[in-house]
């Protein structure tokens, strides 16, 4: 048999989600967050699709032999995390010196905010096959 091995990245912003693993449309297996699973499967081609929700990643076809391997790595958006921190910091300061800031400040604010929203926004509709990250790492991985 040959092997699928998928290491999911722990992320604070996608820890609750569990990802479905679909090999050639039919579903294989579920990776909960910070998981390494192995999933054997007949010697073929195969295209790789993982879902949480309505989310997805990119599509990736392999082409497995009998006794085969490969590995990938499943993260989110990289700057998913700085973006929510970044945000959820403004609006701390922004709350708190309301009464002080400037016309300027608190249009640099609505501005970064604008930015912050509209990523993610874009993540969630256009972008959802893009929300998740699939890449081919080498063979060794880390021990299970």
């Amino acid at each position: 048999m040959a092997k699928i091995i998928i290491k999911r990245v722990s992320e604070f912003q996608n820890r609750l989600g569990k990802v479905k693993v679909y090999a050639n449309q039919k579903l294989i297996g579920v990776i909960a967050d910070g998981e390494t699973k192995v999933f054997e499967v007949k010697a073929g081609t195969y295209t790789l699709k993982l879902k949480t929700k309505w989310l997805g990643s990119n599509t990736t076809t392999i082409t497995l032999k009998e006794n085969d391997s490969y590995a990938f790595k499943l993260s989110g958006l990289k700057q998913g995390k700085m973006l929510i921190s970044t945000g959820l910091i403004l609006s701390i300061l922004f709350a708190f010196f309301n009464e002080r800031i400037n016309v300027f400040a608190e249009g640099f604010f609505l501005l970064i905010m604008i930015i912050i929203v509209s990523y993610f926004i874009y993540y969630f509709t256009f972008g959802r096959n893009k929300y998740l990250k699939l890449e081919e790492i080498k063979i060794p991985i880390k021990p299970l």
